[in-house]
């Protein structure tokens, strides 16, 4: 399991869950575990993929969820007078509104480019010429493809993520959602699917799917703000 905190004691604790393969090392997590420490929040990130001991296979949604509803609960025991902030990236954003919809409990959130739907676009560099073209024909990769073009997914992961459900209201949430005006991954299903869950907040920034380069520093600025706002998790 892949692990990074920070534990001081100090307000608040940002709980970030990764996206689509739960890299934590990636350019924008660096950044992110960077920023969280320049400003001294505490932070905990941790990859929620469930992978396999071969390390490539990604386990169904359910397994990732059990997992990360696993880490909060440690979280909650380990630091239990922290206010918990849960910020989400990509896939990682559906896998809080699980979190929220078992919990029914006030939880403060920030969503960075939450993806609840699965596109093309997000596989098109991992295909071949024929799948790609398969898939420019409109199909969703998790109907049109057999897992073992991707051995790297489970058969269950199809199945789940061909059925993802908003989880409906969830009234004792404080959200906030920022997106990337140049994201080629998130579409408008993704800011509908959020509507579903009530008071969330939107913000758009200069930045693609990940924030790179130097659209970090808006997002920077955009968490300090967002935070500042956002009302302490109980």
């Amino acid at each position: 399991m892949h692990r990074l905190t920070r534990l001081t004691g100090t307000n608040p604790l940002l709980v970030f869950v990764p996206g689509f393969l739960g890299n934590i090392h990636t350019e924008l997590f660096s950044n992110l575990r960077g920023w969280s420490e320049d400003m001294g929040f505490d932070y905990w990130m941790e990859d929620f993929k469930g992978h396999s001991p071969e390390e490539l296979e990604l386990a169904p949604l359910s397994q990732q969820f059990n997992q990360l509803r696993s880490t909060y609960t440690l979280i909650r025991e380990l630091c239990p007078r922290q206010d918990i902030v849960l910020i989400g990236h990509s896939q990682g954003g559906y896998l809080i509104t699980r979190l929220l919809d078992e919990l029914r409990a006030p939880l403060s959130v920030i969503f960075l480019n939450p993806a609840f739907t699965l596109t093309d676009i997000i596989l098109i560099n991992r295909l071949t010429a024929e799948e790609r073209s398969t898939l420019q024909r409109g199909e969703w990769v998790f109907k049109q493809f057999k897992p073992q073009h991707h051995k790297w997914l489970s058969p269950q992961w199809y199945q789940e993520y061909a059925n993802l459900t908003p989880p409906g209201m969830l009234p004792n949430i404080h959200a906030h959602a920022i997106w990337g005006a140049e994201d080629t991954v998130v579409s408008g299903q993704d800011k509908e699917f959020l509507t579903t869950l009530g008071n969330v907040q939107h913000s758009t920034l200069t930045g693609d799917h990940s924030f790179s380069g130097e659209d970090f520093a808006n997002v920077s600025q955009a968490l300090q703000d967002t935070l500042s706002e956002l009302p302490s998790a109980i």
